[in-house]
């Protein structure tokens, strides 16, 4: 190998070592988050009414 590939596996493994403490640190993110947050939940389904031939939400 040359100097250069060597510099350049070098900068990608110091790269790679960063990203892979910021991904560690999203794990522990969704895992903290995933026990203490909720989003509400809405359901709706559609009623046929005969006269208008026509499907409406109902809440």
């Amino acid at each position: 190998m040359t100097e250069n590939e060597d510099l350049t596996f070098r900068r990608f493994r110091i790269f790679n070592a960063i990203m892979g403490g910021v991904h560690l640190l999203q794990v522990f993110l969704v895992l903290y988050l995933s026990n203490n947050f909720s989003l509400p939940l809405t359901i709706t389904k559609p009623v046929y009414n005969e006269i208008t031939n026509f499907n409406y939400p109902c809440f």
